[in-house]
């Protein structure tokens, strides 16, 4: 794997690595530096080590990336997986050790809570297809925050469920509620200013759903934009 990151500063991130690293969230100094990362050696400062540690599990997979030059996104993952393990397997290691050694039980007992709930929550999360399940899981161990989190996971679409839909298109199946849902995706990327993608959006919902209230709202959406277009590229009197 040689230093290339002056070539693959400006690659496109393969979709599928975008993901949770829990090797970069637990062993984040050492992952930060064996990966080039060198952002991982805050995690040693008290207090905002764990921040930093999010932030690497987060985005930890496409910084790593681009530094150097990969035989294949699925070879990125084998790697980072074995970081994975690796800091699991030091935490549970160090966490028994001082169980032995000083006999508290009862941190056996939230070992075991721990591991169980961010164990269910990211099964749980990865199934409906969120990539950063395991950050997901984390917020499950924080009382309130906990409850606002998985009530917003209930009441909104599920990546899995965009997929289906995507495919229902394709397919050729798909039905108003389809229609609506993927304008609606298309409005809230407007609205935060993501106008390339939610043209494109705009567009897909015109092409597969013609002759419908959608099509025609769709269709008033990007006339819309080039009237503002237009209008912001008059010169001013």
């Amino acid at each position: 794997m040689a230093d290339n990151s002056h070539l693959t500063a400006h690659v496109a991130i393969p979709d599928e690595i975008r993901e949770w690293n829990w090797g970069a969230f637990l062993l984040a100094p050492l992952w930060g530096i064996r990966n080039r990362v060198y952002v991982g050696l805050l995690a040693i400062i008290p207090l905002a080590g764990i921040v930093i540690a999010a932030i690497l599990g987060i985005k930890g997979n496409e910084w790593a990336w681009r530094k150097r030059t990969w035989e294949s996104p699925s070879a990125f993952r084998r790697l980072q997986r074995k970081w994975s393990y690796w800091g699991w397997g030091i935490l549970i290691s160090l966490t028994l050790l001082y169980i032995v050694l000083e006999k508290e039980i009862q941190v056996l007992w939230f070992l075991l809570y721990v591991l169980l709930v961010v164990w269910i929550f990211d099964t749980i999360f990865s199934k409906a297809g969120h990539r950063y399940s395991g950050g997901m899981s984390l917020l499950m161990l924080i009382p309130v925050l906990n409850v606002v989190a998985f009530i917003i996971f209930l009441v909104t679409e599920w990546p899995i469920e965009r997929k289906m839909r995507d495919l229902r298109i394709r397919c050729g199946s798909a039905d108003q509620e389809d229609a609506n849902s993927l304008l609606a995706e298309a409005i809230s990327l407007d609205a935060k200013g993501s106008i390339d993608q939610a043209l494109l959006k705009y567009q897909e919902v015109i092409v597969r759903f013609r002759s419908t209230v959608a099509a025609d709202d769709a269709a008033k959406s990007i006339a819309a934009f080039r009237s503002r277009s237009e209008s912001t590229m008059e010169p001013s009197a």
